[in-house]
């Protein structure tokens, strides 16, 4: 046979390092790893059906999909390729959200045709490069539960049907996250992909994430999109800061729909005396602490001060969003941004219809002073979403003046 197996497609060993070869020889590769002549047209056989029905994408890295069959197998190469269609499918349906209707109905169908075939399984996810010649693989996560794709589609869409995010034109869904991360490209690839896999490979695994971590990520892309840095996938020149920041938060809630956070304290909204309902069910569907609420309105009233400087110039510009790095703020200086935000709501002349806004969020932040626990890239994003929600209102600002003070007594 040909040792160097040269008619494989997928070419995962190594013939040029001589710690594989045989007896340390630098030129013996031949009897590392030895094959028949059946075994080698077999092992071809399966690498193009892999390629043909189990090969696919993520964050715009190829992968396979490949099934281990715990009880019985397909009965033949029909059933075997009805299978890895729905495999393909149902995996499409959560990498590329479309229609939830469609999703939904597709599923049960897939659900249906496993417990009606009596197939037991798990999956494997292969990630690999190619280089030249060989397969490099990048990541493999194993013995993934079939179910985490039904419970993955049922969270994207819990998501989805918030009312909070009703006029968002844009759907989440495991994609979602090459294009809201700080991720580099190269010819259209991801170059820095590590950390996006290990969120990849917690989710199918129900492994619990780093929540801080992800925020610092987040602010990282946020603060590229601010200062026109277009390396990453996700800072394009025509992205929108507002919008990617709904983007963000979306994805956070389905992380937490999907039990991936450690648990956190969520406030009761209506202690705080707030008369607008849009703001009350924003805060409780991402479900804000008092830290995390006082920071959020805080940001909301920079967005609406914001509305006011664009209109003020030529070039729509927002100058209240200098006073943030994008690298992160501590304690002291979220003290003196509150204190900054007064200034430019009178700067403005719409401190009349904020005040008293304005006036629970130094209520929020004097009583959690001696038990601030959010780090400086937290301080920031929650800063931006709220900034993110102003935009979501355009208008508000330009709204009768009893309208606006009827919303915030």
């Amino acid at each position: 046979m040909n040792w160097e197996l040269k008619n494989f497609d997928i070419k995962y060993y190594t013939i040029d390092s001589w710690t594989f070869s045989s007896n340390m020889d630098k030129k013996n590769f031949n009897k590392t790893f030895i094959l028949c002549s059946e075994c080698e047209k077999k092992i071809i056989a399966g690498q193009k059906y892999m390629s043909e029905k189990l090969k696919t994408s993520l964050a715009r890295m190829p992968l396979y999909i490949l099934p281990h069959f715990l009880l019985e197998n397909p009965l033949d190469k029909e059933d075997l390729d009805n299978f890895s269609d729905k495999i393909q499918k149902s995996f499409k349906i959560i990498k590329n959200y479309e229609s939830i209707k469609e999703a939904k109905k597709e599923l049960e169908q897939i659900k249906y045709y496993y417990k009606d075939k009596k197939l037991y399984f798990t999956l494997d996810m292969l990630f690999y490069k190619k280089q030249q010649q060989s397969t490099k693989i990048i990541k493999t996560i194993k013995d993934i539960d079939p179910e985490i794709i039904f419970e993955i589609e049922d969270s994207i869409q819990k998501v989805q049907k918030e009312e909070v995010f009703s006029n968002d034109r844009f759907n989440i869904s495991l994609e979602s996250f090459v294009y809201n991360l700080p991720i580099k490209q190269k010819e259209n690839s991801p170059t820095n992909y590590r950390y996006i896999l290990e969120i990849y490979e917690k989710i199918f695994l129900k492994i619990k994430i780093n929540k801080k971590k992800m925020i610092q990520n987040f602010l990282r892309l946020l603060g590229a999109i601010h200062f026109g840095n277009h390396e990453f996938i996700g800072s394009t020149e025509n992205t929108k800061i507002a919008e990617k920041i709904k983007s963000q938060n979306k994805l956070l809630l389905f992380l937490e729909n999907m039990n991936l956070f450690e648990k956190e304290d969520k406030m009761n909204i209506e202690e705080l005396g707030i008369k607008d309902e849009n703001i009350k069910k924003y805060i409780n569907t991402v479900g804000y602490d008092e830290q995390k609420t006082a920071l959020f309105l805080l940001g909301y009233l920079m967005g609406e001060i914001g509305k006011k400087e664009a209109k003020g110039n030529d070039e729509n510009k927002k100058p209240i969003l200098n006073k943030l790095n994008y690298k992160g703020s501590d304690f002291k200086k979220i003290q003196k941004l509150y204190v900054t935000v007064f200034g430019k709501l009178k700067q403005e002349k719409i401190l009349k219809y904020y005040e008293k806004l304005h006036g629970i969020i130094g209520f929020l932040i004097n009583k959690n002073e001696n038990t601030w626990n959010l780090n400086a890239s937290e301080n920031e994003y929650y800063i931006l979403s709220g900034f993110g929600y102003s935009n979501m209102w355009k208008e508000k600002v330009d709204k009768k003046d009893e309208n606006i003070i009827q919303e915030v007594k």
